[in-house]
């Protein structure tokens, strides 16, 4: 029988019990003695009795504690703990993703000089079982680029924004349901979408990257109007975690993007998680799930735990994944202002465009007599980060252009992914390094 001790035993601790409980892995294969807990005392309703402790070294101290298991809610508070651990040469699974995406290429080091497990499918789209085949499909053919959707509270405000709905509602459902915080803050979402793209970019590269080389960009300000504009040209604007590696650049950015209605994570509902993989040799692969919640984190976390046994080392690379030359990077964008004086400020505005050299793919115009104001929507083709940054810049220091909005399309994007899946060919473009 394997003894596993516990670090943390909140919302999905307890789904962890209940998983071992309705599957009967507690019976004589599984045994979970202790589990940490902030105060011992109060009164919980656990699917599985178990020891609680508010002492770290109760848990991981242990002598027959073979297996630790981490659901703490951050890095701070595992790090000491799953350190210890691992000197003492017992497993850890965890589901902690700021201890994984911030500490990750330490523990892994640590691990493989100690023949030990550091597992944490659970910190990577738990929910959604095909993506733990990304390191496999990556070993035998090299990805080129990755985007997703993740399931936090800004997904499902702007999926609720985008229909009409209340915010507020959504996430009170989502919340209920276990997939968001109850308490949701748009910092929160940041943080959690940067780890998530560092697992991402670990699993895929081999490399866990420096996180001040992963580009951000929080919600704040999106309005419902920029989702209406977004509509009408054909996009819906997702939170994206997106990576891309080509012989000119590679990089990787956390930030609300204009997808195209096309592209198959545009129709994901607020609770749902999606991840599309571009291979050099097999093409473009689809994950799609819920992600998140006390079960299916829960799921992966037994699962690793069902994998210890037959695990093998997997030596991290030594060197950090360091974005290259990204403001060379190509990307169209998509921007919303509105003109307080019209005709004279428009022509004002378009000409600053093409002086910075980016050139029109499509401008929509609409005049709202109420305010006697212009609102202008313009699909650009792809320009350079730093051209655009430019743009955005002169355009803030107009004193008649008022809520200007931008959203990247990056190219990937716009390539067809009916005809992509229909004929399972990677898009036409430069090829991987490596």
């Amino acid at each position: 029988m394997t003894v596993i001790g516990m670090l943390g035993c909140g919302t999905v601790g307890t789904g962890f019990l209940e998983l071992l409980k309705r599957r009967r892995w507690h019976e004589g294969r599984f045994q979970v003695r202790r589990a940490l807990v902030t105060d011992p005392r109060r009164e919980r309703s656990l699917p599985l009795a178990v020891e609680l402790t508010d002492r770290p070294e109760a848990v991981v101290g242990d002598p027959d504690i073979q297996v630790v298991v981490d659901v703490l809610p951050d890095s701070a508070s595992a790090y000491g703990a799953v350190v210890q651990a691992l000197e003492l040469r017992k497993a850890v699974i965890t589901a902690n993703r700021a201890l994984v995406a911030e500490h990750g290429l330490e523990l892994e080091q640590l691990a493989l000089r100690q023949n030990v497990p550091f597992l944490y499918r659970a910190a990577l789209m738990a929910g959604v079982p095909g993506a733990a085949a990304l390191r496999e499909y990556a070993n035998v053919s090299p990805a080129r680029a990755l985007c997703g959707v993740l399931h936090r509270a800004g997904h499902v405000i702007l999926t609720a924004m985008a229909h009409g709905q209340s915010p507020e509602d959504a996430l009170r459902s989502m919340a209920e349901a276990g997939y968001v915080p109850a308490r949701p803050d748009s910092e929160s979402d940041e943080r959690e979408d940067l780890w998530s793209l560092a697992l991402l970019v670990r699993t895929v590269t081999g490399a866990f990257p420096r996180l001040d080389h992963i580009r951000r960009r929080s919600l704040q300000g999106i309005e419902p109007a920029d989702l209406a504009a977004a509509h009408r040209l054909g996009f819906t604007v997702k939170p994206i975690i997106f990576w891309e590696e080509t012989p000119q650049w590679h990089r990787a950015i956390a930030e609300p993007m204009a997808v195209p209605w096309t592209h198959p994570l545009a129709h994901l509902a607020g609770y749902e998680s999606g991840l599309l993989v571009w291979y050099e040799d097999i093409g473009p692969q689809l994950y799609v799930g819920l992600g998140g919640g006390a079960l299916p984190t829960a799921a992966a976390l037994v699962a690793d735990l069902l994998s210890v046994p037959a695990w093998t080392p997997r030596p991290p690379l030594g060197e950090p994944w360091q974005s290259y030359r990204a403001d060379h990077a190509m990307d169209a964008y998509l921007l919303r202002f509105v003109l307080t004086r019209q005709s004279e400020s428009l022509r004002t505005c378009l000409e600053g465009l093409e002086r910075s050299n980016v050139l029109i793919h499509r401008l929509e115009t609409t005049l709202h007599e109420s305010t006697k104001t212009l609102e202008v929507v313009v699909l650009t083709e792809p320009v350079p980060d730093q051209t655009m940054a430019d743009v955005l810049n002169g355009l803030r220091r107009q004193s008649t252009v008022q809520a200007l909005q931008a959203f990247r399309v990056p190219a990937i994007f716009r390539w067809d992914p009916v005809r992509v899946f229909r004929t399972g060919t990677t898009p036409s473009g430069p090829v991987s390094r490596r």
